[in-house]
């Protein structure tokens, strides 16, 4: 399964606690349209693609990956070279190398 980036929107960067969001996209697993998947960053982990989370049901399973799985390492990748085309920087110390563990997931089964 190839996702499939929809749409993708990088407004001014939002600090939310421990990471910070840099872009959000629509994207397409199959037949299934995911509204909210986030480009975030934090200085421990690096550069993430975090599945969307909704208050009362969290996390749906069925878009949802394991840390450092090909599906989120792709999607972070992806939407990356999205924000910079957008013309916009990533944070400092981001490497653009899956070697070197930035592209790193945070989204657990639940």
């Amino acid at each position: 399964m190839t996702p499939r980036i929809t749409s993708f929107s990088a407004p001014e960067p939002r600090d939310v606690g421990k990471f910070t969001i840099l872009a959000h996209a629509n994207v397409q697993f199959g037949e299934m349209e995911v509204c909210g998947v986030a480009l975030v960053w934090s200085p421990t982990i690096g550069l993430s693609a975090l599945p969307p989370i909704t208050p009362q049901y969290g996390t749906p399973r069925i878009v949802n990956w394991k840390a450092g799985s090909k599906l989120g390492i792709d999607l972070a990748k992806r939407m990356a070279d999205l924000y910079q085309h957008l013309g916009h920087t990533l944070p400092k110390g981001q490497k653009e190398d899956e070697a070197s563990g930035l592209y790193r997931v945070l989204g657990e089964p639940t």
